[in-house]
């Protein structure tokens, strides 16, 4: 498959490559609603647990989605399918594009509700066991590798603790049973934290052999106990409240409340913002390292609730006016102890990281990329992607006209190129970098998922855009575009490995919101789909077959992943009545949750399959996921 003509081959976006001359009097995406508050989420207590959604997440997608399979004009029939071989599926799209039209002009009492729309577990009942004993701690093998766990998968994009401190506290700890000297019971609820991050990261990687029998539940449990409970809605702000309040909303979003891990991590913010991390510490009686530790925690915090503003599609609340805080130094862990490095370092000059003279020239530094250089990759890509929330999805977008859109797009697309081409060569998953260090391979997926992931958020307005009856320039401009946002949602299909190992993307990837990553791809591939795939009509099976592998995916994580499970549901229930109306073959994928009964069984006929036409299942070794 060729890309775009406007797009490099990986899927990049040229420099200039569109002039966008556009009629002024263009209109707005029609399926691109305000935001707007619904009556249920004030009166119903299963809407008000999802809270509000607004229109950046992919379940404000899937929302439309749904409406979309069960109320679109017929597309079977008398049209041919471009899931059967024919390329002549403009007028099926077209038909399609105006039977949504109509939908939204009458429909509207139709309206599905958010919450039906969610595979989040925010409707689960989250109750700490009150029962638990709050000082028992596991066994030493165990609470090493549950620290582990977290330290090595987490710690690196979320800073949140004081590493060294906190690893030798913790020691001390076991070193000197029951309790040493000057642990307070709010250390003791950081430390179990921790290691119920660590436990469900463990679970989902099916890695909890030899583990002692306390689940994840019991040791946030004994946290909430210990102090969580209250302490920081009347308590002056402190570090250990930033830490406390920041990994609470960081477990809620691991096991799938992102609602309630939202609303956490406001209170995370605030109480960084009181302690002043967000600005330039100019202090004389605290050492570099201490500045560059908590700086670091800062970007930690920041990142974490932009990322779950993202999930939920609500606004950041960090003024970007009122921070001077600079990046993070280039740093590993091991050498922010090393006073005469760090203090060398932090005297030279550095710009605040929301008023960068040079955004992207990095400090230059002997030793190859490491933790420090991936955080200040992640947290000037969290800067662009903040960029994306308020500029294309806010109320102030909506009633811009079309041709501003276009333009804000054509820089953030900039934007994105220029942060990519930016990264360390050990970190830029873009190049084929040989004796590449296999320590980075996480950051370099993590990296490679958020950028597809803010690409995604930058085009997907223009997927919607077919039948909007503009012309000429205006017109190629959303069609190149589009086929970007498809682009990259394939772009993501191709990291996946066979579905039988799935936990791959969990041992190395953003295991904290995998589920996340994979549903904007796929409700961007099944949108293109509902079009007829008329951004690629030359394309449409190969559209299906990714498809088929990222709900496969889905499934296979169900296993132990609830929120990938419910996920793969209603996905899949929306794949059903797109393929219903454009006659796509899944008849594969019927057989396949009939006989697993991962979802309740179907009353459908189910035609054999040939063993030729199933699924062919892809290596990590046959597809090079650093490009396309």
């Amino acid at each position: 498959m060729e890309p775009p003509q406007s797009f490099q081959q990986d899927g990049s976006y040229k420099e200039n490559s569109i002039h966008v001359q556009l009629d002024p009097d263009a209109q707005l995406d029609p399926e691109e609603d305000v935001d707007v508050m619904e009556d249920e989420l004030v009166q119903e207590l299963e809407s008000q647990a999802a809270g509000f959604v607004g229109k950046a997440s992919e379940l404000q997608w899937l929302r439309r989605l749904q409406l979309k399979a069960g109320h679109t004009g017929e597309a079977s029939g008398e049209h041919q399918s471009p899931y059967s071989g024919s390329s002549a599926n403009a007028e099926i799209s077209l038909q399609n594009t105006q039977g949504w039209e109509r939908h939204q002009q009458h429909g509207s009492s139709n309206r599905t509700n958010t919450n039906v729309s969610s595979f989040y577990l925010d409707n689960d009942d989250l109750r700490p066991d009150l029962s638990v004993q709050a000082f028992d701690l596991p066994s030493h093998q165990t609470a090493e590798r549950l620290l582990n766990s977290y330290l090595t998968t987490i710690q690196a994009t979320f800073p949140m603790l004081a590493e060294s401190p906190f690893k030798n506290q913790f020691e001390q700890l076991y070193a000197s049973p029951p309790r040493p000297s000057g642990t307070t019971n709010k250390w003791l609820a950081l430390l179990n934290l921790v290691f119920a991050i660590g436990r469900r990261h463990l679970d989902l990687t099916e890695e909890d052999a030899s583990l002692d029998n306390a689940d994840h539940g019991v040791y946030w449990s004994r946290a909430h106990v210990l102090g969580l409970e209250g302490f920081h809605a009347v308590g002056h702000a402190d570090i250990t409240q930033v830490q406390s309040t920041g990994l609470l909303a960081l477990y809620l979003l691991t096991v799938g409340h992102v609602n309630r891990a939202w609303v956490v991590m406001g209170s995370s913010l605030r109480l960084a913002h009181a302690l002043g991390l967000h600005v330039r510490n100019e202090s004389r009686t605290s050492t570099v390292v201490r500045k560059e530790i908590w700086l670091r925690m800062w970007w930690g915090v920041y990142s974490l609730e932009r990322h779950l503003s993202t999930i939920v599609g609500r606004p950041n609340f960090v003024n970007e006016s009122y921070c001077s805080a600079p990046l993070p130094l280039p740093l590993s862990t091991d050498q922010l102890s090393d006073e005469a490095l760090v203090q060398t370092l932090h005297q030279r000059h550095r710009t605040p990281a929301f008023h960068p003279n040079e955004p992207h020239k990095d400090i230059e530094v002997a030793e190859r990329p490491n933790e420090g250089s991936y955080l200040k990759s992640m947290i000037q890509l969290s800067i662009t992607t903040q960029k994306v929330m308020t500029e294309l999805y806010s109320i102030a977008a909506v009633i811009k006209p079309w041709r501003h859109i276009q333009q804000v797009v054509t820089n953030l697309c900039d934007e994105l190129e220029e942060w990519l081409a930016a990264l360390p060569a050990d970190l830029n998953f873009s190049l084929h970098v040989d004796h590449v260090s296999t320590k980075l391979e996480r950051e370099r997926l993590i990296l490679n998922m958020q950028y597809i992931s803010t690409k995604i958020l930058i085009t997907r307005p223009c997927v919607c855009r077919f039948g909007s009856h503009e012309q000429g320039e205006s017109e190629n401009f959303d069609k190149q575009t589009a086929r970007a946002c498809v682009w990259a949602a394939k772009k993501l299909v191709l990291l996946l490995p066979a579905h039988s190992h799935v936990s791959y993307l969990c041992k190395i990837g953003p295991w904290w919101s995998v589920v996340h990553s994979l549903m904007q791809a796929l409700i961007v591939l099944l949108l293109e789909m509902s079009y007829g795939t008329v951004h690629f009509p030359e394309d449409g099976e190969e559209i299906l077959v990714s498809i088929k592998k990222l709900i496969r995916s889905l499934k296979a994580m169900g296993k132990n992943n609830k929120v990938a499970e419910r996920a793969y549901t209603v996905a899949f229930q929306v794949l059903r009545g797109l393929a219903s109306k454009l006659d796509a073959e899944i008849s594969d994928l019927i057989w396949e949750d009939i006989a697993h009964s991962t979802a309740p069984s179907l009353d459908v006929r189910v035609p054999n399959v040939d063993s030729s036409q199933q699924y062919p299942i892809q290596t990590m070794e046959d597809e090079h996921v650093s490009g396309m």
